[in-house]
């Protein structure tokens, strides 16, 4: 089985299992970003969700301590 019979029948996709805590460490670190996840289950949604969260909570507390905002 060669790559090309593997990439047609997924058309250049991949659905794979991983933990939630893998998940949050690829969405946390940018090497996975929104616009790349699609078909989320309930347990990948709310990380994803719960990630975004904090991930705004820390640049906002962080242009807080620089004083770029109020």
């Amino acid at each position: 089985m060669g790559s090309k019979q593997i990439n047609e029948g997924y058309q250049g996709k991949a659905k794979v299992e991983i933990s939630t805590l893998l998940l949050a460490q690829l969405i946390n670190s940018g090497a996975l970003t929104g616009h790349n996840c699609r078909c989320l289950d309930n347990n990948a949604r709310g990380t994803f969700w719960e990630s975004m969260l904090n991930l705004s909570i820390h640049l906002t507390t962080n242009l807080k301590s620089t004083g770029e905002i109020k």
